[in-house]
């Protein structure tokens, strides 16, 4: 329970350091990346190891 709180605490401050960022010379497509890769990890945390490929299988096939 503590570890989902310090996840969902630690995404919002990165969710804002990355919408800061987006006035930056990035691009929309670097931080559509970043935050794919943001919600894999919560998939990782929140699910496990089957339920993350079955959605990769799933996002690869959509």
């Amino acid at each position: 329970m503590f570890a989902g709180i310090a996840v969902k605490l630690t995404l919002k401050e990165y969710l804002s350091s990355v919408s800061t960022c987006s006035s930056n010379a990035f691009g929309k497509e670097a931080i559509s990346f970043v935050l794919v890769i943001t919600a894999f990890i919560v998939l990782a945390v929140c699910f496990s190891f089957r339920s993350l490929v079955l959605v990769l299988f799933y996002l690869l096939f959509l």
